[in-house]
């Protein structure tokens, strides 16, 4: 094959960006081939190649550049620096081939036309897919937000809108739960707080057993549970994972917002499949929960209200009454404003993972302080366990934290947690800055502070601080770790300070957010020392918690959000009561994304970002644009829309009814909680008629692209549709009327007032076809009628008539009463 090979950029009149074609024209028929260093260059006319195995490199203008015979042309992008340059029209008579990467535009992405009178823009290589681009995000009949379908004239026949989505707010959800204000404690794991929800918390959760990726479900964790009490299909739900095991952690904080398409006693079907990571190496090593999230309006928080989540306890406590799991996490979303009053919070101080709180009896002396809770288990005892160093009592061993410090003798590292001291008090706990070691105020060593990603080791004063974790952006989300706790003097019956609990999380996705009052995850305090007459070492502090802030605009105040860390409690040694002191803890994460307008300062400084990235964006929406069109022209008949079924052997054809159980069977046999659920209609005339299964609707909506669509099924609106008829129907003719029959699914001629779901489009004999076509209309049947709107036939149950019935013009009230005076005329005869 003959061809022209560039090895040059392509520049066409100022079009950049690999090749660029009009509106210069390259005339290419024939392969070229000239080898050259130097620039060709025909400025006023034609340059023209009739060579079979030509090369060009350099730049080369031309007003035309013409191959007469070639039908395929080569870009090359390999060779930098170089520009091919026309200043004339161009066209391409046989292929154009781009090698990967390059692109076809203009500069600056100015619009640009491809196609010619007869051919549109087609891919050329298979397995490929052809992508149409936007200009820009301008909304309206005339933005660049656009895609335009012109008529030869270059008249506007069409358009389709990138920019108008579902309805639903790509950041801030659909709103359903309506309007709330709060003007006292509320806490949304356990409370019913929106007006639409009548019997579970409005953040109500439940453990599940971690997923793996791609699945497009969840399951219970506990047989006991029952995850439809309070989650319904169309809810949104945070799937986080919220903790692991020592050595089975890195899917920790890893989250994703999922839509709910359907909710069975046990599981949780999404439309789309999982994307990220949950299970970890064993599954059963992961606290994996998913958390509903409440779609409000507007959020306003008045009076003395506060807005708050249940303490973390390990999912311990199981779901009863109005209350799910207890998670620590207040998450939600407003499509207008969220409003913290003066004197308000929207709160999660102390609520995230616990602080040592008991000894770990080790050595000779049984009185050393345990390590904190973090990400990757329990507080440590000296042979395993998490969070900030606990410290030692003389010759003893305090506990070993491995994700967000710990203490022992040995050294801390950023999977072994820091080492606890000697004595006296627990280290604090590290997250989004490092937690301090234990210290003292004499010339005892501290326990080291944690660092980057490591804990600190313990010291001669008390245990390691705990090292950082996570990410600024919070593209996982975790609770702030415990701080260790003190060590004690077994001897005096000494009691050491307990460790802080860390901060839990809060998202708060809203239109406008606006912080008179505060907006805290704090970390608690290490206890100070409560008794005894001897040594007894002060508590660590507990690290800060998780805050993200998505917006369109924010005014938070000077340091009214924060994340801070709790600090080290006071220890003694008797003599001196304030010696000995746990560590500070660290700060947690805050994040706030927004697209319009950001003011005011957090503590700890936010990181920050002028765009929503797509991981915190709401599942609910639907992200495909809006067709304008004058009128549509499809090959099939009717109109149909996606319902959910509640037998899996309803298919096309089937005459269909509204189930009136409140619950019904899923392909799996399980409970399915939804709204308009079809069963097939399985009486005559039945009252509850909706309609027939489409077999090959010409539109089809309710559809949400990728989706598992195994429990729905197409229910025709409107048009004609082919029906299935029970053998046993009396014949039937062009225009009868079809209500449903006894047979499940069949329909049958009308022969009598009631419920009918349409009407034939042709007749239909007994041991006819199984199924005929049909006109979708849903009414009363009211019985044979002439042509005048008399009845040919009437037949009924029970005739009531309050004032007159004629029948023939003959008044059947009035002869009705002259019988029966007849009648009493004979009785009374002697």
């Amino acid at each position: 094959m003959k061809q022209l090979r560039l090895t040059a950029r392509f520049l066409c009149l100022g079009f950049t960006v690999g090749i660029l074609l009009p509106p210069i024209a390259f005339l290419i028929s024939h392969h070229v081939s000239l080898i050259t260093p130097q620039a060709v260059r025909a400025a006023a006319g034609t340059a023209t190649f009739t060579g079979t195995s030509q090369e060009l490199t350099g730049d080369i203008t031309a007003g035309r550049l013409v191959d007469q015979a070639n039908t395929a042309y080569y870009i090359d992008p390999a060779a930098s620096g170089n520009s091919l340059v026309t200043a004339g029209t161009a066209s391409v008579s046989g292929n154009l081939v781009l090698n990967a990467g390059s692109t076809i535009g203009t500069t600056n992405m100015q619009p640009l036309t491809i196609g010619s009178a007869t051919t549109g823009l087609t891919t050329v290589t298979s397995g490929g897919k052809l992508q149409l681009q936007a200009g820009g995000t301008g909304t309206g009949s005339t933005g660049t937000g656009g895609i335009y379908f012109l008529d030869s004239s270059g008249t506007s026949r069409g358009r389709f809108d990138t920019t108008i989505g579902s309805g639903i707010d790509q950041n801030f959800g659909s709103g359903s739960d309506g309007a709330i204000t709060v003007t006292a404690t509320k806490n949304i794991n356990t409370d019913i707080i929106g007006a639409s929800r009548l019997t579970y918390a409005d953040g109500i959760a439940y453990r599940v057993i971690a997923p793996s990726s791609s699945s497009t479900s969840v399951s219970r964790y506990s047989g006991s549970d029952t995850i439809s009490n309070g989650i319904a299909a169309n809810d949104e739900v945070l799937l986080i994972n919220l903790q692991g095991t020592n050595g089975d952690s890195a899917d920790v904080g890893n989250y994703e917002f999922m839509k709910v398409s359907s909710v069975t006693v046990s599981t949780i079907t999404f439309p789309k499949a999982i994307t990220k990571t949950f299970a970890g190496t064993t599954a059963s090593n992961q606290k994996v929960i998913v958390q509903r999230v409440p779609q409000y309006t507007n959020v306003t928080l008045s009076s003395s209200g506060s807005l708050t989540a249940s303490v973390w306890e390990a999912l311990a406590t199981t779901p009863t009454g109005a209350a799910g799991y207890l998670t620590s996490i207040v998450a939600f979303r407003a499509t207008g404003t969220v409003t913290v009053g003066s004197g308000t919070s929207i709160t999660a101080n102390s609520l995230g993972y616990r602080g040592g709180s008991t000894y770990a009896d080790s050595g000779s002396y049984p009185r050393n302080g345990a390590g904190g809770e973090a990400f990757c288990g329990a507080g440590g005892t000296p042979s395993g366990g998490a969070g900030a160093g606990g410290a030692a009592y003389m010759d003893g061993t305090g506990g070993v934290g491995y994700c967000g410090g710990g203490g022992n003798s040995a050294n801390g590292s950023a999977s072994l947690g820091g080492a606890g001291g000697a004595s006296w008090s627990g280290g604090g706990a590290g997250y989004g800055t490092f937690g301090g070691g234990g210290k003292n105020n004499t010339n005892a060593t501290n326990g080291a502070n944690g660092g980057t990603n490591s804990s600190g080791n313990g010291g001669t004063a008390g245990g390691g601080g705990g090292g950082t974790y996570g990410t600024a952006t919070l593209s996982s989300l975790f609770l702030g770790s415990g701080g260790g706790k003190g060590s004690a003097d077994y001897r005096f019956n000494s009691n050491s300070g307990n460790g802080g609990k860390g901060g839990g999380i809060i998202f708060i996705a809203g239109n406008t957010v606006t912080v008179s009052g505060s907006i805290t995850s704090n970390g608690a305090a290490g206890e100070n020392y409560s008794s005894g007459i001897s040594i007894s070492g002060g508590g660590g502090g507990g690290s800060g918690g998780s805050v993200l802030i998505v917006s369109g605009a924010s005014t938070l105040g000077t340091s009214l959000v924060s994340s801070s860390g709790g600090t080290g409690g006071a220890g003694t040694d008797n003599s001196n009561p304030t010696i000995y002191f746990g560590g500070d803890g660290g700060s947690g994460r805050i994040r706030v994304e927004y697209t319009g307008s950001l003011s005011g300062t957090t503590s700890p400084a936010a990181s920050t970002a002028t765009s929503i990235s797509s991981g915190v964006q709401s599942s609910l929406y639907t992200n495909y644009g809006t067709l304008y069109i004058g009128s549509t022209n499809t090959g099939s008949s009717d109109l149909a829309e996606y319902y959910m079924s509640g037998d899996k052997t309803i298919e096309a054809g089937d005459v269909v009814t509204i189930s009136q159980k409140s619950k019904v069977k899923s392909q799996n046999g399980e409970d399915v909680d939804t709204k308009g659920v079809l069963m097939k209609a399985d009486k005559p005339y039945d009252a509850k008629l909706i309609g027939i299964i489409s077999t090959n609707p010409g539109v089809l909506m309710g559809s949400i692209d990728g989706e598992n669509k195994e429990d729905k099924r197409m229910l025709a609106l409107a048009g004609r549709v082919p029906v299935k008829i029970d053998p046993d129907s009396p014949p039937i003719e062009t225009g009868d009327f079809l209500t449903s029959s006894s047979k499940p699914g069949l329909a049958e001629k009308a022969t009598k007032p009631g419920y009918v779901v349409g009407r034939a489009l042709e007749s239909w004999q007994p041991g006819g076809a199984d199924r005929i076509e049909a006109f979708l209309q849903l009414t009363y049947y009211l019985g044979d009628i002439d042509p005048w709107g008399n009845f040919r036939t009437l037949e009924v149950d029970t005739l009531k008539v309050n004032k007159t019935l004629e029948v023939g013009g003959v008044n059947v009230l009035d002869e009705i009463n002259n019988l029966k005076k007849r009648l009493e005329i004979l009785e009374n005869r002697p």
